[in-house]
């Protein structure tokens, strides 16, 4: 099973009997959000019904981290890096804190990944704009500053977590945010003329 059919197979299985206007927590009736006792919490979306669903273990390691990642960048953008804590995050995700911990060595890694897959798209998004305009160089760069900026205007919560809340991260962080740094320098020199 590739990694696509495991995502459509888990959206599939994770949305059993919900109709496109039910919330994205799932609770009892007339609890109004309250648990009583005995009663499980309710369900995040996409998350998957416990007990028998046939998905292979992977697929339900793939939906847990995607709902991790999810709930990391959430709680990042929502309450500051430094303010986050395991417990914000696996509340979020609806994943117990031994699963958050089977998937990643802390707090700073799980924000690295998040990071990660906020800034990739960014970056897409700005290399391509620079290499899609024509000479001069200012041009260029001119083209690639926009699409970032526009791309950050669209997203204030992508741009808080890729520009504010990665500076407080830990070293994880700081490693993935320099490799996304040397990616956009290649739009900040010109190149020079070859002979």
């Amino acid at each position: 099973m590739t990694a696509g059919d495991a995502h459509v197979r888990v959206q599939r299985v994770s949305s059993r009997g919900r109709t496109p206007s039910d919330s994205v927590l799932h609770k009892p009736d007339g609890t109004a959000g309250h648990r009583t006792q005995g009663q499980r919490a309710p369900r995040r979306l996409g998350q998957i019904p416990g007990g028998r669903h046939g998905l292979a273990p992977e697929a339900v390691a793939e939906s847990q981290r995607e709902r991790i990642l999810i709930g990391m960048a959430a709680a990042a953008t929502e309450r500051g890096y430094q303010a986050t804590s395991v417990a914000d995050v696996v509340g979020r995700a609806g994943v117990s804190r031994k699963t958050f911990y089977q998937q990643f060595a802390g707090k700073d890694e799980c924000f690295a990944e998040a990071y990660a897959e906020a800034m990739d798209p960014l970056l897409e998004v700005t290399l391509s704009a620079f290499e899609s305009e024509g000479p001069p160089w200012a041009r260029r760069l001119r083209g690639a500053l926009t699409a970032l900026c526009a791309a950050l205007a669209a997203n204030p919560a992508t741009a808080r977590l890729c520009f504010v809340e990665a500076l407080e991260a830990g070293p994880a962080t700081a490693a993935r945010r320099r490799e996304a740094m040397r990616g956009l320098l290649r739009c900040s020199r010109p190149r020079r003329r070859t002979p």
